[in-house]
Parts: structure tokens; C-alpha cells; sequence
């Protein structure tokens, strides 16, 4: 919010916000696009990762991004495992991953 950022980009080990854990759960939907509003009706297995996470899961990092995304930032979750992923997003196209907007 202090550096008036448009966007933040936040490079992950997956493609985004899914309905619940995909490294455990192989048949769950990756979420394209939320507001803030939508978090509180995400599965709330998302809340308690299966796997040990010291950052509180995405959710956690969700929370953590909640601030400037109010402020009018604009935040995308890609994987930056995947080549160009990142760049994509930086020059606006649309990459395989989750927007998070304030409505």
C-alpha cells in the first residue's frame, strides 16, 4: 500500500486458491476468482493444512495480502513453478491461477 502498488503477484508451489488441498486431494477445483467477501465461504479445510505450514496455509497468505487488496491492490496467486507464470502476470495476461480483488 506504501509503494501505491496495482497489483501483487505471489509466486506459490501450486496454480492457486483451490476447494481444499490438491496435494492431497486430486479432484478439487481451482478457485479463478474471489473478493475478500468470498474468502469467508471458502471450505474451511483450506484453514487447516494437512501438510505442516509455518506460513498458515493460503489462507494464511490470504490474510496477509487482505490489507493492500482492500486498499484497491490487486493480488494473483500463480504457481512459479510453471515457466513464464510469473511474467504473464506482471504484463497483465491471464495465467493459470487465482485473482483477488475487493469486489
Amino acid at each position: 500500500v506504501e509503494l501505491r502498488s496495482e497489483k501483487i503477484i505471489m509466486a506459490a508451489d501450486v496454480d492457486g486458491i483451490y476447494t481444499n488441498d490438491p496435494k492431497v486431494e486430486p479432484s478439487v477445483l481451482l478457485i479463478r476468482h474471489f473478493t475478500l467477501d468470498d474468502l469467508k465461504s471458502l471450505n474451511v479445510t483450506m484453514a487447516k493444512p494437512k501438510v505442516p505450514d509455518v506460513t498458515g496455509g493460503m489462507v494464511g497468505k490470504v490474510l496477509e495480502l487482505a490489507t493492500a487488496i482492500e486498499q484497491g491492490v490487486e493480488a494473483i496467486i500463480v504457481s512459479g513453478l510453471k515457466p513464464n507464470n510469473v511474467y504473464k502476470a506482471l504484463i497483465g495476461e491471464e495465467p493459470v491461477g487465482t485473482r483477488i480483488t475487493k469486489k
